[in-house]
């Protein structure tokens, strides 16, 4: 392994381990913070708040995907040491930033007419449901006016120190919200400290981008010039359409739930979801540390290598995301029951289309990686917005059929008619010139792999005839070492498992070396 292999490999690992570790703290304060919120405010206020937090995500597609593209140019000049031209393109970053938040400051007004449709029965609570809202609005646009400058910290491969303010912050926030709940009961003060310690984290994020990168405080020595321009425009213009998709696939499901169903269930749907993205971010820490490296993997080596290391993580994901989904299938409802009591859980119909459409969205993660850092997001540009109309249309036939489980199982088709296997069909055209019928076939053997390991853990699980917590413990170590043990059987021969388990060695001895 070359040097500049090792210090992408170190660079990744510990962008992923801070993560992690920090993350961990995170599931434990949101589910600490949720249940005192739950007691002591109830089932309406918790819908409203899930709903507007999902509107203001709604509203972020403003953004046209500027951020993105901003860290893809910046791979590059951070290499090169080209302090120049990240002066400029942070200078270019903070002006596109304030034209967006006052952009979502406008979009956010012009929806409050139509609060009383996307609400279909009004909760019984105290506040003016418009007050609620513009504080959630205020939130969103102080985010978009100072969180520019984390952008370059992000690109150099040094995410690890944005997390951990991130998570300072929120631990903060979460602490504050609870003091101020069970003194006062009041939602309002709640929201102003989201909205406080939101803003100080990203005033803080700024000042140590300012001391790690001095030059951007500099007033810039060049303007960008028109090919690097043309890059970010074309960057942007192909980010928008995935940028508008991704919006309508991931927050469009509560507006969904809140206008055809009722608030209720969307409060009794977030529960299961806190619990799915707490374990999907967690995922998602472990594994989104590598894209900066698979950004300057893809700009420094050559095919074969970028080939072997999309192998190695398709299989990663596949196994994480495949663990994740067999858990969430299996264990969901047991936890909800336990943490919450009985009112709250959900049917078994639901808890599998959550999951399985979770499952297609994580197993996408690579190749997307890959388009991205491989400025291939132009081609079959239009396949993101297909998705997302497809998921519209098909989200309110479902529900109309089977109701919650429909709008989440059309998520899941949207995407398997659309950008799943477009994503995988232009990386290896465009960009490693192979055929990818193989990857589609590997794709579909790892959901399959999937499905046998599901029914085979059940199995187990039905075994255990504990019941409360020893009971939920036990199937938690259960389900862990048979789930786990069966992938192990499953890909201990393949190529990619023996790539993954190499540099793991690798890794783990430098990482013990560093102490």
């Amino acid at each position: 392994m070359s040097a500049q292999e090792k210090s992408r490999t170190f660079n990744a690992a510990r962008n992923a381990g801070w993560a992690m570790a920090l993350h961990l703290l995170t599931i434990l304060c949101q589910f600490a913070a949720r249940t005192i919120f739950v007691k002591l405010m109830g089932i309406d206020y918790l819908g409203i708040s899930d709903l507007f937090s999902n509107i203001l995500m709604f509203l972020s597609f403003t953004d046209l995907g500027i951020g993105s593209a901003i860290v893809f140019s910046m791979y590059k000049p951070l290499a090169c040491n080209d302090t120049d031209t990240l002066a400029a393109l942070m200078d270019f970053y903070k002006k596109a930033y304030r034209v967006i938040a006052v952009v979502i400051a406008v979009l956010g007004l012009a929806l409050i007419p139509f609060l009383g449709i996307i609400i279909k029965d009004p909760p019984h609570i105290r506040e003016d449901l418009t007050v609620i809202y513009l504080l959630y609005l205020l939130h969103a646009v102080l985010t978009y006016c100072y969180c520019y400058k984390k952008s370059i910290i992000t690109a150099d491969q040094k995410d690890y120190i944005v997390t951990i303010y991130y998570k300072i912050f929120y631990f903060a926030q979460i602490l504050l919200q609870i003091l101020f709940l069970v003194l006062t009961h009041q939602f309002i003060l709640y929201l102003l400290m989201q909205v406080l310690c939101s803003f100080l984290n990203n005033v803080f994020v700024s000042r140590k981008a300012d001391r790690m990168y001095p030059f951007i405080r500099e007033k810039p020595k060049k303007k960008l010039g028109r090919e690097e321009i043309a890059v970010i425009v074309n960057n942007v213009r192909s980010l928008v359409i995935y940028r508008i998709s991704d919006i309508v696939m991931n927050s469009i499901d509560n507006i969904l739930i809140s206008a055809l169903i009722n608030v209720r269930s969307v409060a009794l749907c977030s529960n299961y979801l806190l619990i799915e993205n707490s374990a999907n971010q967690l995922i998602k820490q472990m594994i989104s540390g590598f894209t900066a490296s698979i950004g300057n993997l893809n700009a420094v080596s050559d095919r074969k290598k970028q080939m072997e290391i999309f192998d190695a993580m398709m299989l990663i994901t596949a196994w994480l995301y495949g663990f994740l989904t067999i858990g969430l299938i299996l264990l969901t409802t047991p936890l909800v029951e336990l943490w919450l009591g009985d009112m709250y859980a959900i049917g078994s119909v639901v808890v599998f289309s959550m999951a399985i459409r979770n499952y297609v969205a994580g197993i996408q993660f690579v190749p997307y990686t890959y388009r991205t850092t491989m400025n291939l997001l132009w081609e079959k540009r239009f396949m993101p917005l297909a998705g997302a109309a497809a998921n519209l249309v098909l989200s309110v036939i479902f529900a109309k059929w089977i109701g919650i489980a429909g709008i989440f199982l059309a998520t899941m088709v949207a995407r398997l008619l659309t950008t799943t296997w477009a994503d995988i069909y232009i990386v290896f055209r465009k960009g490693f010139q192979q055929s990818p019928v193989r990857i589609y076939f590997r794709t579909a053997l790892y959901a399959a792999v999937m499905l046998v390991n599901l029914k085979v853990t059940e199995a187990a699980l039905a075994l255990v005839s504990v019941d409360g917590i020893p009971g939920f413990a036990i199937r938690v170590i259960v389900c862990s070492v048979v789930c786990n043990l069966f992938f192990l059987l499953c890909y201990f021969r393949t190529r990619a498992f023996h790539y993954v388990w190499v540099n793991f060695r690798h890794l783990a001895a430098r990482l013990l070396r560093r102490g």
